[in-house]
């Protein structure tokens, strides 16, 4: 099971409800993504090549948090 960011909590009564939220995974990839897209010299490539490139870093980051 992917871990999730950011979920809606939802109190009813003494209960707390947890639920959503984004995974970690794609959230990681949004950060990369943001950042590349910033970069001007990155315009020269495909779309598909940026955001490969995003999920090939958020994978590096989910690996690195297992250590």
């Amino acid at each position: 099971m992917s871990e999730k960011v950011f979920p809606r909590q939802e109190v009813i009564g003494d209960i707390v409800v947890t639920e959503g939220g984004m995974d970690l995974r794609d959230w990681f990839a949004g950060q990369a993504l943001a950042g590349l897209c910033a970069n001007p010299y990155n315009s020269k490539f495909s779309a598909r090549a940026i955001v490969d490139s995003a999920y090939d870093l958020a994978d590096c980051a989910m690996e690195r948090r297992k250590k």
